[in-house]
């Protein structure tokens, strides 16, 4: 259902006294605080099917502001370089220069808190440009959530802070272009399932501003304050937990929901953690630079369906604190959003196509696709190869890559080298703009060990070949200064 929960159904929980604070339209459910007699009347009205205990105690209160921890680490040239192969890791730097920067996607980011966001420079550019469109936290019942805790900032830096200095680029977001949603979801000193139902409450409250992306570095498995409400790893099938259940519901309207593997690996639970389990959420696990799964990456429970779906730098990952530093820190929370914001550029660019196709895009253009596990998925998604994928339909390295020359091609003419199985009889030669528009379509018949092609009137910009032969197809991509 997507329908408001019945207002006299909310009347008639007040009418007893307890306090509602949230309802879902999408599981018609109120959220209510009250005594133990007011739960066994509440009980007892005709419209309650059931009630879940959700947390001990009332909402917490917060201070406005919490002291902001020093900074440990300061931008450095080296930090620098490693935001830039965090960054070329995934094909970003192609994704902005095609013009790619997460413009017109809407991302709701759920966290713990944002502290910071409202005054470090790297997110100033969110504010001046009326990026951040709307906010709220869930834990203290407040649309405020910049005053405490900053792991939602080093997340949401991934993905959107901006940093120069005078003619250098010294940090740079995958989407820094995009709009945001920041909801505050965790109450990070405790662990309560309550918590899995601030995520659906952000959930639709993005549903309802018309979000594209849903971005959490969450996860809920075991070691709850209340150790009654532990998971097993049995209960990670992707329909038992609440915020199992409330991604699935985002995920069938149409949102990709892109979260965290979790930290687990390693340890005595060592498997995904909850959403991370459902089959049509983008779950990312972590990688060191060399491309080796990081120790504490979680696990997939199996390879049907492939969990994690694809991996990203989660060791020693860059990313911008609540004082404005940029510093490092590990863990799946860093690698997830990274994806996210790659994935913000491609429906900037393939605005047609839907949240599930965008998955299936991301996961074949992992270079572990063809092999695949339980530590990296599919592996590291890259910009190219997805874009590869949507314009040629050839995302699978089983493609040959075949050599052109000039490239850049600053002339007329167009040299493809062919290896011996492209020789001989007729190919086909398409040629695809990046945005997947099909510039022209010829045959042209083989007699020797290369194909001339004629790039006269091609305007500046980049494009895709698809070359086919009858036995084999290959492609190459030009660049036309």
């Amino acid at each position: 259902a997507d329908l408001p929960v019945n207002p006299e159904y909310v009347t008639a929980i007040t009418d007893l006294g307890a306090a509602v604070y949230y309802t879902s339209r999408w599981m018609n459910a109120a959220m209510f605080e009250g005594t133990r007699e007011q739960r066994e009347a509440v009980l007892e009205l005709d419209m309650v099917d059931s009630i879940w205990y959700v947390a001990g105690g009332g909402l917490n209160a917060r201070p406005e502001r919490e002291n902001k921890p020093p900074m440990s680490e300061y931008a450095r040239p080296e930090t620098n370089q490693r935001n830039a192969a965090q960054n070329e890791l995934l094909g970003i730097p192609s994704l902005h220069g095609q013009g790619y920067t997460g413009d017109g996607v809407l991302i709701a980011v759920f966290d713990g808190g944002f502290l910071g966001v409202d005054e470090a420079s790297g997110f100033q550019h969110l504010h001046d440009n009326k990026q951040i469109v709307q906010t709220y936290d869930f834990v203290g019942n407040r649309v405020y959530p910049y005053g405490y805790d900053q792991h939602g900032t080093r997340v949401l830096s991934t993905m959107a802070s901006f940093i120069t200095s005078g003619a250098d680029t010294l940090y740079l977001g995958a989407a820094y272009e995009a709009q945001y949603i920041l909801c505050v979801t965790e109450d990070v000193p405790v662990e309560y399932r309550l918590e899995e139902f601030n995520w659906l409450f952000g959930a639709e409250l993005a549903d309802s501003a018309g979000a594209d992306i849903i971005h959490s570095s969450l996860g809920y498995s075991d070691f709850f304050t209340d150790r009654s409400m532990d998971y097993s790893p049995a209960d990670m099938d992707g329909i038992t937990t609440i915020i199992a259940r409330s991604a699935q519901f985002a995920a069938d309207r149409g949102i990709l929901v892109v979260t965290s593997a979790g930290n687990s690996g390693g340890s005595s639970w060592n498997v995904l953690t909850s959403p991370a389990d459902v089959p049509d959420v983008l779950a990312v696990g972590a990688i060191s630079f060399d491309g080796s799964p990081a120790n504490f990456t979680s696990r997939g429970l199996s390879l049907n369906p492939v969990k994690p779906d694809v991996s990203a730098w989660g060791v020693a990952a860059v990313l911008v604190n609540s004082l404005g530093g940029i510093s490092e820190a590990n863990g799946t929370s860093y690698s997830a959003p990274q994806v996210a914001g790659l994935a913000a550029g491609l429906w900037q660019a393939f605005p047609e196509l839907s949240a599930q196709e965008l998955i299936d895009i991301i996961r074949q253009s992992g270079d572990r696709f063809t092999d695949p596990d339980t530590l990296v998925g599919y592996g590291v998604p890259n910009f190219i190869r997805a874009q590869r994928l949507v314009v040629t339909g050839l995302g699978e390295d089983r493609f040959p890559e075949l050599s052109v020359y000039p490239n850049p091609n600053a002339g007329n003419t167009l040299t493809i080298e062919l290896p011996a199985d492209f020789q001989g009889g007729e190919l086909q030669v398409i040629v695809f703009s990046t945005t997947g528009s099909r510039v022209s379509t010829e045959s042209v018949p083989v007699t020797g060990k290369s194909l001339i092609v004629n790039t006269e009137g091609w305007e500046t910009g980049s494009y895709f070949l698809r070359i086919e032969s009858d036995q084999k197809i290959g492609w190459a991509r030009v660049v036309k200064p």
